[in-house]
């Protein structure tokens, strides 16, 4: 069902929706070795993600982030077949630091409405960096 949809982009990964209901949506992701999402949260929406083909790597925030504050990263590897679910308020940065292309499937709920993007200081401090709005910004 999905294997037709799929497409590699090496600017920048690929992603689309592809399905939905009353509260909930689902994107399907590709990942071409060393692309990612950078350090992001996803509003108010709690979610999941399962990787299809390849493999993936997440860095979550371990602590709930306060903007400001110190921040440490936990580090997880997510093969085939294996997930990783999230509540909101969640900060994570996923990616491809494999050598093969890598297929991912991301469901949430509420849909999203907006994602912001964070980085982290040389002191390790987390910085707020952009809001992005669902239908606008992406």
């Amino acid at each position: 069902m999905w294997r037709p949809v799929i497409r590699f982009r090496h600017e920048s990964r690929w992603y689309a929706r592809v399905a939905g209901g009353e509260g909930w949506e689902a994107w399907l992701l590709t990942w071409l070795p060393d692309q990612g999402t950078g350090l992001h949260g996803h509003g108010p929406s709690s979610g999941a993600f399962t990787v299809i083909r390849g493999r993936l790597s997440e860095a979550e925030a371990v602590e709930p982030p306060v903007t400001g504050r110190l921040v440490r990263l936990r580090r997880h590897e997510v093969d085939s077949g294996g997930g990783r679910a999230f509540a909101a308020g969640y900060v994570h940065d996923v990616a491809n630091t494999g050598p093969d292309r890598a297929v991912s499937l991301h469901v949430y709920a509420p849909a999203l409405t907006s994602m912001t993007r964070y980085t982290v200081d040389e002191t390790g401090i987390l910085r707020g960096s952009a809001d992005e709005r669902a239908g606008i910004d992406w």
